[in-house]
């Protein structure tokens, strides 16, 4: 499952035991980030705040996780149940290139938002560049995808098997003069799809804890010191307390979901990577149960983001449709998206969201 497949070996069309656990997994995640991802995006489209940079963020992310659900689980499936490629040279190198674009884009998207969370709390009154921001930082988000994804194209290839000649699967046989060039080009990919994107991500909301922190303290020195004002400052520091403790539960799932699904895949990369003979030591099914976690990030954020930035009473309600589920009527035209709060609260929650 790394980034360069050269294997031969499997030549038989039915699935092992081993194949069809994978691909029930597989289903099962396909099923998830579906539901997940399409009733996020229904709900991000019928928002009220849908032109609101946060939605406009949330919906690329969302995006990016169904180019993995629909093109990259779906793939992984059929490649495990007939063992060989059968869709041709020109569909191996589309779709290995469409399978590195949905994962970097992912991982990119993450970092936009990242990046637009740490503006939002460390220069707030620079909120008019704000939106022109985000959509400048999208795009090179796209951009950097497609130009890490494009040599898949070069690398990919089908050849059929030097001694089953009915036999063709999609490898990267030859793509590379030595090893070298193939360990340095692995290397490359895994930084550029992980190791990168989790430490801007890391240093951003690090940033973002410390600057909460700070002016937690600083507004606590200040209530203590005027007295005469205490019950007033204590009104208006709900809303930012709330909008503080919200921010940094989040600043802590996002760090955590992302790191976790992608660190056991990425070590066991880097260890086949520099140490093959021990690491060919590894189950198989737990190198694939690795690359699961992985692609699993694309189905966690609908939950993980979605919880946070949305109201979660739209997207029960989709997903109640979806399985013909009759419940209490919810308007959504009526129903309030979000709970009132003072103007103070909103501007908080516009800096922070």
């Amino acid at each position: 499952m790394n980034f360069t497949i050269n294997t031969t070996e499997v030549v038989d069309s039915v699935p092992t035991a081993e194949q069809e656990f994978v691909v029930g997994m597989y289903s099962v995640l396909f099923i998830i980030g579906s539901m997940g991802n399409v009733a996020v995006f229904i709900a991000l489209i019928r928002s009220r705040r849908r032109k609101s940079r946060v939605n406009l963020l949330m919906t690329h992310l969302v995006v990016a996780d169904l180019i993995v659900t629909f093109i990259v689980i779906p793939l992984e499936i059929g490649w495990r149940t007939t063992n060989a490629w059968l869709a041709g040279n020109g569909a191996c190198k589309f779709f290995l290139v469409l399978r590195a674009f949905g994962l970097y884009l992912s991982s990119n998207v993450l970092v936009c938002i990242s990046l637009d969370r740490f503006f939002a709390v460390l220069y707030p009154l620079r909120l008019a560049i704000a939106r022109k921001r985000s959509k400048t930082m999208l795009s090179i988000a796209w951009m950097v995808a497609l130009l890490c994804s494009a040599p898949q194209s070069l690398v990919f290839r089908v050849m059929r098997h030097p001694t089953v000649p009915d036999f063709e699967q999609c490898v990267s046989f030859g793509a590379f003069s030595n090893q070298q060039q193939e360990l340095a080009y692995n290397v490359a990919c895994l930084f550029a799809m992980y190791f990168i994107p989790l430490t801007i991500i890391t240093i951003c909301y690090a940033c973002i804890f410390f600057e909460i922190s700070k002016n937690a303290k600083d507004m606590s020195d200040r209530y203590m010191n005027t007295l005469g004002r205490i019950q007033l400052r204590r009104s208006d520091q709900r809303p930012l307390a709330r909008a503080r403790r919200r921010t940094l539960r989040m600043t802590v799932t996002i760090v955590s979901v992302f790191a976790c699904c992608w660190l056991p895949y990425a070590t066991m990369t880097l260890w086949y990577m520099f140490d093959r003979k021990s690491a060919m030591h590894v189950s198989a099914r737990i190198q694939d149960l690795f690359f699961i976690m992985a692609v699993s990030n694309s189905c966690v954020d609908p939950l993980v983001y979605g919880s946070f930035t949305l109201d979660m009473n739209i997207i029960q309600m989709i997903l109640k449709k979806a399985f013909c589920i009759h419940g209490e009527n919810l308007d959504s035209k009526t129903a309030p998206v979000y709970s009132k709060k003072s103007q103070g609260a909103i501007l908080v929650t516009q800096l922070i969201n």
